[in-house]
């Protein structure tokens, strides 16, 4: 890839069990690419109300679809609801780390357990 700016968005789902996400919490994507130009700041209990977290790449929503014998419940994102993130410059990583976290206004955690998922991300360069 070369040198310059890059627009980064990113489609995603995973199922999940239906008590994983209640009408309180979200949950959050935080992607490692060796960039430090995408924060937010993380609430937490334990932590000061200006900590930052880098790596911040959207949220996901939770839905579901009835089947037969149940719901299959899941998280997703597509390109249209989160806005894209903007990188410097290229992703600085030779490996990705992906984070997701479930969130309220006070406290983030990690999300557990998540099972197997699909993140597709999209590189778009800006010159």
């Amino acid at each position: 890839m070369p040198e310059g700016e890059y627009k980064v968005s990113f489609t995603f789902t995973s199922a999940i069990t239906a008590t994983d996400l209640t009408s309180t919490t979200n949950a959050v994507l935080y992607l490692d690419l060796g960039q430090a130009s995408t924060s937010i700041i993380e609430p937490s209990a334990a932590l000061s109300a200006n900590t930052y977290r880098g790596g911040f790449l959207g949220c996901l929503r939770q839905t579901s679809y009835p089947t037969a014998a149940d719901y299959v419940t899941y998280l997703y994102a597509d390109t249209v609801s989160n806005p894209p993130v903007y990188i410097l410059n290229r992703p600085r990583n030779t490996s990705v780390s992906v984070d997701i976290h479930t969130s309220t206004t006070t406290t983030t955690t990690n999300f557990s357990p998540i099972g197997a998922y699909v993140l597709t991300l999209s590189f778009e360069y800006q010159c």
